[in-house]
């Protein structure tokens, strides 16, 4: 199983953007769980990760980071990075 955490925050405009992308793809594949992080909420975890910028999305497999990337980016990209998974 894959998980993708999407560090985002609600004054983020990419954000808003990207988030819905991955929901989008997520919901179109298996084994593989999107998990959203509120930085505001949860900055402790945002430093553990340090995660400077937003957007910021990482994806684990069995615990360890497998891929990421920052900054918002279209949904051909958004579709191609969770099916590569």
């Amino acid at each position: 199983i894959s998980i993708i955490v999407d560090f985002h925050a609600p004054w983020c405009g990419p954000c808003r953007f990207l988030g819905p992308a991955l929901e989008q793809e997520v919901a179109r594949v298996k084994n593989t769980v999107l998990v959203k992080v509120n930085v505001d909420e949860a900055p402790n975890v945002a430093a553990k990760f340090q995660v400077a910028s937003l957007p910021t999305v990482m994806v684990f497999r069995n615990g360890k980071v497998i891929n990421s990337f920052i900054g918002s980016r279209d949904k051909a990209f958004v579709k191609k990075f969770v099916e590569d998974l």
